[in-house]
């Protein structure tokens, strides 16, 4: 007596095997995608960290006083900044912006870059072309009238937020004083997407004070935001 072996799959079995797999990837991407975004995050915040530390250590060095740099640290107009530094105005130069005034205490200007970041905001290899920021991190060398008058417009109270140049004894609350954060509102969202419309999400902040530690903060509308993020030098 003879016996026949079947030697593959009938289609009714490779389609079963098909949509279990369909349904496992399904189920796995999305936790995968979360476990990535989770490591951006935790990248982002130590970078801050860093910075942070950096810019403690700078203070150390130059009598305890912050950095005065460009508005935001970034390359923007002098005319933007209350100590008038910027590209224009016979003051441009690499000085003048964070991330080289930064470099001797934190060595590596890739932790300029949250891994999340829109590529856009930064400059070609040495900072040598002005764009939009040059980096992803905006320190708090701002004119105080503008941050009174965003604050005004929320109906908030005064806020000076500015700490460019300002010597460390200057912030009433250093535990509480913000001077370096990730983005603009809405630069993350809950679910990590930058440049975001405002209010679609949760958003949050990866944040650093003058005293020194990093944290994450989260926000739901322009004011909640401002309240956390552009803080006041003076006592609250």
């Amino acid at each position: 007596m003879s016996h026949r072996f079947r030697t593959g799959f009938t289609l009714i079995e490779l389609l079963v095997v098909i949509a279990i797999i369909a349904i496992l990837a399904a189920i796995l991407f999305p936790v995968f995608a979360q476990a990535r975004e989770q490591a951006r995050r935790s990248a982002c915040l130590s970078n801050m960290k860093q910075l942070v530390t950096g810019t403690m250590l700078y203070a150390q060095d130059y009598d305890e006083v912050m950095p005065a740099v460009s508005y935001g640290g970034m390359f923007r107009p002098a005319a933007s900044c209350r100590n008038g530094r910027g590209y224009g105005g016979g003051r441009d130069g690499l000085q003048d912006y964070l991330t080289p005034v930064l470099m001797p205490y934190v060595k590596n200007d890739r932790v300029f870059t949250c891994p999340n970041g829109p590529k856009n905001l930064l400059p070609p290899e040495g900072l040598t072309t002005k764009v939009q920021w040059g980096q992803h991190y905006w320190y708090w060398c701002i004119r105080d009238k503008d941050a009174l008058a965003t604050g005004k417009a929320q109906g908030m109270p005064d806020m000076y937020a500015d700490v460019c140049g300002y010597p460390l004894s200057e912030f009433a609350g250093p535990a509480s004083k913000v001077f370096l954060c990730d983005g603009n509102p809405g630069f993350h969202t809950s679910g990590g997407t930058f440049w975001d419309r405002w209010g679609k999400e949760t958003s949050y902040s990866n944040v650093g004070y003058v005293d020194g530690h990093v944290k994450r903060v989260t926000y739901s509308s322009l004011r909640d935001y401002l309240e956390k993020v552009w803080t006041s030098r003076t006592a609250q």
